[in-house]
């Protein structure tokens, strides 16, 4: 009855009704809607619950501030806009209840429409559920965090045979010092200890600049993107917890090394 009528009314969301009218309680209330210069009072005749934060807050970036979502039959719109809107839709977007299985839903939806409308074409219509996009996006994502897992894992290999090496070198060079210790009682554990302690701060010291490095260009990137810069204090400690992982265990191998030299061997040396 309202297409028909070219009724001025209209829905609008809880939250949008909060930020209009200050109350969610806004049916009956009326608003001024804006298209190309002409100007229509419209009264509320609904609330709908909100969208999802994610939607939202696409809409806010995209319009670069506070957006509403507005619902009115097509026709008032046309009268407003002064569009014809006989020739139909282009797009149809349904909204399902908290658990509903939106794929079979749409399915039906779609072979209505074919049936309704005499669409014969398998490419004529065009449908996609949320979930569908939810899957696309999620594979996507998916395989970025995949390869950056991989490019993150060689990283780590990479500079946990740097650390391997220059520990080993480490060891070569104090060789004597090493002797000198077990000679007047260094336990095994104590010179493990020691160089193990070495490589854990040096890997450590590592993970603190690449986390400042990474921190500082994340900042860079929001302020020319213009998006909001947060940091997770929980990543920053297992990032540095990972860091100091890597020391101990590329770490082992020279602390064992050390601790296993004969005195006699390395007072020699």
């Amino acid at each position: 009855d309202d297409v028909e009528m070219h009724a001025a009314v209209c829905v609008i969301t809880a939250r949008d009704a909060k930020k209009l009218f200050g109350t969610e309680k806004a049916v009956g209330m009326t608003l001024e809607f804006s298209v190309g210069g002409m100007t229509k009072p419209l009264t509320v005749i609904g609330i709908r619950e909100n969208y999802s934060e994610a939607i939202l807050t696409i809409m806010d970036e995209i319009q670069e501030g506070y957006s509403a979502f507005l619902e009115l039959p097509y026709t008032t719109f046309g009268d407003i806009a002064r569009v014809d809107v006989s020739k139909g839709q282009t797009q149809v977007t349904m909204f399902g209840k908290t658990g509903s299985d939106m794929t079979r839903i749409n399915k039906i939806a779609s072979r209505i429409i074919r049936t309704r409308h005499g669409i014969r074409e398998e490419k004529a219509l065009f449908s996609e559920s949320m979930s569908d996009i939810t899957e696309e996006v999620d594979s996507i994502f998916g395989a970025i965090t995949v390869f950056m897992s991989f490019v993150a894992a060689i990283s780590l290999l990479v500079g946990g045979i740097g650390v391997m090496n220059i520990m080993l070198v480490s060891v070569t060079e104090r060789t004597k010092e090493i002797g000198i210790r077990k000679s007047i009682g260094a336990r095994t554990g104590a010179i493990m200890f020691q160089f193990l302690a070495e490589s854990t701060i040096i890997s450590l010291l590592g993970g603190i600049i690449g986390v400042i490095l990474g921190v500082g260009i994340a900042y860079i990137a929001c302020q020319l993107l213009d998006f909001v810069f947060t940091v997770d204090p929980a990543v920053v400690a297992v990032a540095s917890l990972f860091s100091m992982g890597v020391g101990v265990f590329f770490g082992l191998h020279p602390a064992r090394k050390a601790a296993k030299m004969r005195p006699i061997d390395a007072l020699r040396a």
